[in-house]
């Protein structure tokens, strides 16, 4: 199940004319291992929101 995400993504990035040659699993992988520590070490979102000024 873990496969699917990166094989799909691979398989994509392989039909995309912008995209010269084969995509490079290990890369791949890499990338998305740094979104989800980023999504991990995120602070609450919602203290990022900007606070209306009631008038």
């Amino acid at each position: 199940m873990s496969d699917l995400l990166p094989d799909w993504i691979v398989n994509k990035l392989a039909q995309s004319p912008g995209f010269d040659g084969r995509p490079d699993r290990a890369q791949v992988d890499a990338a998305l291992d740094r979104i989800a520590k980023r999504v991990v070490t995120q602070r609450d979102w919602r203290e990022e929101r900007p606070r209306s000024i009631a008038s």
